[in-house]
């Protein structure tokens, strides 16, 4: 109701008329309502969904990887932090905290944010913060041992997509798979 007085106060039919696409004398208070209604539960379920993304592992294209178990991965990124052939392991991300990182951290490092946070504070070389996707593929595209986290939507041929459990990311099983 005071969201309601509140748009009645402050705001007229007439006000938005031309911005929600309907004349002065058809737009009434409540189809004003409905549309700022609509609005704001689509932009929340939007938000939700957002935070569900398919995650993908990309490497450098030298890299000779192209596949890896659930497990060897997990033991890469929680311990080890070599390849296979011994060579140092540099992983980037975004932060931990970033909704859209809450997959790796429940699948690969089974840990919480603050968890995650520690292991990188306890072992900065080996691993590399950045703000973005793109970001991500810059240093990954940089750094010949890298491998980095992001959506399946911001690949681009500027790196490889690392398979888990042989399983590429837009295929079932896959276990990357946002809920």
């Amino acid at each position: 109701m005071i969201f309601r007085y509140a748009i009645t106060k402050l705001v007229t039919p007439q006000d938005y008329a031309g911005y929600l696409n309907c004349s002065p004398h058809r737009c009434t208070l409540s189809a004003v309502m409905r549309r700022i209604w609509f609005f704001l539960v689509a932009s929340l379920l939007g938000a939700s969904l957002c935070a569900a993304k398919d995650i993908a592992v990309v490497t450098h294209k030298s890299n000779a990887a192209k596949t890896v178990t659930l497990a060897e991965f997990v033991k890469m990124a929680k311990s080890t932090r070599k390849w296979a052939d011994g060579k140092p392991l540099v992983i980037v991300m975004k932060d931990p905290a970033a909704a859209d990182m809450k997959l790796v951290n429940q699948k690969v490092f089974g840990m919480s944010p603050e968890e995650v946070k520690a292991l990188i504070s306890a072992n900065s070389g080996a691993f590399k913060i950045v703000n973005s996707d793109a970001d991500v593929i810059a240093s990954v595209s940089a750094l010949p041992n890298a491998i980095g986290f992001l959506d399946i939507y911001s690949i681009t041929g500027a790196v490889n997509v690392l398979k888990i459990d042989a399983k590429s990311p837009l295929e079932p099983g896959y276990v990357l798979h946002g809920q």
